[in-house]
């Protein structure tokens, strides 16, 4: 019986896999599908996962590779007005054919950022938190703007000289999500030293105190 042993760990290791062997490719699968009326902001990523993102060819087929086994959630951008979030259950080195993805129309997360003493918000940008889109601050309203299908978000604001925050928000389909972020300037930056250095917004001129009236 002694004798039989080396044989029977290495059946089991050719069986269930030992850490000596190199077994990634069963760690991961793949999913397939096709989306319509896609434009150049479609693209399919895992949410939590922002490096595996892939974009739609010019027929709307796409392949996401390296995806983790078990239940996965799925941001499908279509197009400006069109996006879905699918759960899907990715099986060990198996391919997951989604087919057709049927759209949805998406909702509007809308983060407006407002510096202290009226100060001008320049070069800003927001990151939408385990996903790849990122969203610049635009004037006039200083609004940094995500199409979204229905969920729950999270969004990192960072203003250069001007600090940033947090935002965290739930769309219904086709919904509308409003925050204003009051940013609080943290000691020793550009924006402490006031509108002398970072200008005012709007029609706001800079006064003598350093602030915008």
């Amino acid at each position: 019986m002694t004798r039989l042993l080396p044989t029977v760990l290495l059946m089991a290791c050719l069986g269930a896999g030992c850490g000596s062997l190199d077994n990634e490719p069963l760690r991961t699968g793949t999913i397939r599908g096709q989306l319509a009326n896609t434009d150049t902001s479609a693209l399919v990523s895992v949410i939590g996962h922002e490096a595996l993102v892939t974009a739609p060819d010019a027929e709307g087929r796409f392949v996401l590779d390296g995806v983790p086994l078990g239940p996965v959630e799925l941001l499908v951008v279509i197009n400006l007005r069109q996006s879905r979030r699918l759960s899907v259950e990715v099986g060990a080195a198996s391919i997951v054919e989604l087919g057709p993805v049927e759209p949805a129309i998406s909702g509007d997360f809308e983060i407006y950022v407002k510096a202290p003493g009226g100060q001008r918000v320049t070069g800003g940008s927001a990151v939408l938190v385990g996903t790849p889109l990122v969203s610049s601050v635009r004037p006039p309203e200083d609004e940094a703007e995500f199409h979204l299908p229905a969920g729950c978000y999270e969004a990192v604001v960072t203003v250069p000289g001007l600090g940033g925050g947090t935002v965290n928000g739930c769309l219904e389909a086709g919904g509308l999500f409003e925050h204003i972020l009051q940013l609080e300037v943290p000691d020793g930056s550009a924006g402490r030293e006031g509108c002398v250095v970072t200008g005012c917004q709007g029609l706001l001129t800079c006064q003598p105190d350093r602030s915008c009236r």
